[in-house]
């Protein structure tokens, strides 16, 4: 069973009734966190050319931590996504 970064497993079933939804979770619960990347990038040149790049860290600690936190504590699957998108924006900056 492979695990590509999401709560659950990908299966390849995506004719079947019965997953569809499986298949359209997983889909976006791995590739969201690749998708918001970019806007990362240009936050994190931003942030290190006004804060430096000490700072520029310490600031991309607070939406990762809070998208960790949102995806420990998510109660569907939408929290899931949007704790995604704040781990991907920070993810530039380390």
């Amino acid at each position: 069973m492979y695990f590509w970064g999401n709560s659950e497993p990908f299966l390849f079933y995506a004719g079947t009734k019965k997953n569809k939804k499986k298949t359209f979770s997983a889909f976006w619960s791995a590739s969201l966190f690749v998708l918001v990347v970019p806007l990362g990038e240009m936050c994190a040149a931003l942030a290190m050319q006004r804060l430096g790049r000490l700072a520029a860290i310490r600031l991309a600690l607070v939406p990762h931590s809070l998208g960790w936190a949102l995806i420990a504590c998510a109660s569907n699957f939408q929290m899931i996504l949007m704790g995604k998108v704040l781990c991907g924006v920070s993810y530039c900056e380390y």
